[in-house]
Order: C-alpha cells, then structure tokens, then sequence
C-alpha cells in the first residue's frame, strides 16, 4: 500500500495532541477553520485566503489515511491522490500553479485543504 508523504506543518504550537473543528465558513473566496484544543480547550483559528479545493472527511472514511505513519495533526504535500485527483478534474487549467496540500488530522476526522496561498494563524481570545 502506498501512502502520501506528509511533512511537518506547525502552523501554530499547540499543548494537546488532539484537535476538534468548531467551525468552517467560507465567504468569497476565503475559509475559515476554528479550532479547539481537545483537552485545555484553547481556540485557534486557521484562515486561508484563497483556495483550490477543500474536503471535510469523518475519521471511519479515511481509514487508509489513519494508516499512514506520516500523517499528523498538522501536515502538507506537494504531492497526494487528492492534488491529483484536482489537477486531472481541471483538465490541466492549473498546471502552472504551484499547489501545496494542507492535512489537518481532528478529533473525528481530517480536513485537506488545496492552495497555493500560505494559511494565516491565530489564536481566539
């Protein structure tokens, strides 16, 4: 079995090794994730100005993806079934944008996130 090669995103520190989505909203363009830490209930909000393509999974979905022993809280790609998948459903319309894979692995699930933009952080006080 292959799997996607993930590599280390600390897109902010975190005390939990366990995250839970709060939210998601997109609004012209722009997605917003908050977040929560599973055990000290600290918020946190990751914003993406621009993206290709987002997908919210539950945990049983994605089983496979739990086998990888890349995969972690917080992960990024070049290279995925999912960025191949996009650029093969675009026909090739994106070919000259350079695309980064965004993993974010959750309580219950993972959310993947396809961008070429560098995701903005913050903690919500």
């Amino acid at each position: 079995m292959e799997f996607d090669i993930y590599t280390s995103w600390n897109p902010i520190e975190i005390s939990s090794s366990s995250i839970d989505m709060r939210s998601l909203t997109h609004e012209m363009g722009v997605l917003v994730l908050l977040f929560e830490e599973w055990t000290v209930g600290k918020p946190f909000k990751i914003v993406f100005d621009s993206y290709f393509s987002y997908r919210i999974t539950v945990e049983s979905g994605r089983i496979k993806s739990l086998n990888n022993p890349t995969l972690q809280v917080f992960g990024q790609t070049k290279k995925s079934e999912y960025l191949d998948w996009f650029k093969d459903e675009s026909s090739g319309i994106y070919d000259d944008q350079e695309m980064t894979h965004y993993s974010i692995l959750c309580q219950d699930g993972i959310i993947d996130v396809i961008t070429s933009c560098i995701p903005k952080t913050g903690r919500i006080i």
